[in-house]
């Protein structure tokens, strides 16, 4: 793991932190306080079609300037034989795999969400002959499972991704080499619409914090607050941290670095 990425998973960490020694003290009484407010009733609670939405445009866009921009090889580590093509595909069966972890965790997993399974097998509800935890709170019970908190981990996954995905920008050339007379290469139409998907992104991860620091002071346990910290880091650590550097590095956001055209050798 990088130096940054460790910096990363303690800011999220502290953050869940602060929030729960908020909360044990004396939480503030603010919007965020109604899980039904706005912000995250049609943001947090839709932070995946957001998220997901955004990567769509702004991956492939952003590998395939970051390719034109003809970054020497690094002299660090041997050459990957990829070409631009395979480069942009890269990033979105990087989007793909990110989403089925999101849906595997959360919506759906060969029937209940692994979330769901957890949930059902840990606890039961205060009323008789009611099996399912959203059928035993419609009754006015009480499920008495643990929970862990699907905010948490969501929250954590999509800033983690948009996190790692925003530094493909270091390998787009922002201005003219003054070694070369040729313009920029890609349409400045490119150009732009990166730019306003790249402040997307940095609005995104703000938002996603301040929800994330709401959700730690206002609900769940700080148990369940930390399994979603974890499972939410997870597929981070395994595929930009761990695995991916290591074994599979051609799918990687940084593999720009090493693009070669199918004519070379």
């Amino acid at each position: 793991m990088k130096p940054y990425q460790k910096g990363l998973l303690l800011f999220y960490a502290g953050t869940i932190i602060i929030g729960s020694i908020i909360n044990e003290i004396d939480p503030p009484l603010t919007v965020f306080a109604n899980k039904r407010n706005p912000i995250n009733a049609y943001f947090a609670k839709k932070g995946w079609a957001w998220t997901g939405t955004t990567l769509l445009l702004y991956m492939p866009l952003a590998t395939y300037l970051a390719a034109l921009s003809a970054v020497p090889l690094s002299t660090n580590a041997p050459p990957i034989r990829i070409n631009t093509a395979q480069a942009v595909r890269n990033s979105l069966l990087r989007l793909l795999s990110a989403t089925l972890y999101w849906m595997f965790m959360t919506q759906w997993f060969v029937g209940h969400s692994v979330f769901d399974r957890i949930l059902l097998s840990s606890g039961s509800c205060t009323l008789e002959s009611i099996l399912h935890p959203k059928d035993c709170l419609t009754g006015g019970g009480i499920w008495t499972g643990f929970d862990i908190s699907g905010h948490c981990f969501l929250l954590v996954h999509m800033s983690l991704i948009l996190y790692e995905e925003l530094r493909t920008q270091r390998f787009i050339q922002r201005e003219p080499s003054p070694t070369s007379s040729s313009p920029l290469p890609a349409a400045p139409l490119f150009r732009v619409l990166e730019s306003l998907l790249s402040m997307t992104i940095v609005f995104l991860l703000i938002l996603w914090w301040v929800m994330l620091l709401a959700t730690s002071v206002y609900f769940h346990s700080w148990q369940e607050k930390f399994s979603g910290l974890a499972v939410g880091a997870f597929y981070w650590i395994l595929v930009y941290a761990e695995l991916g550097p290591r074994w599979g590095r051609k799918y990687m956001p940084d593999a720009v670095k090493w693009l070669r055209t199918t004519s070379e050798t």
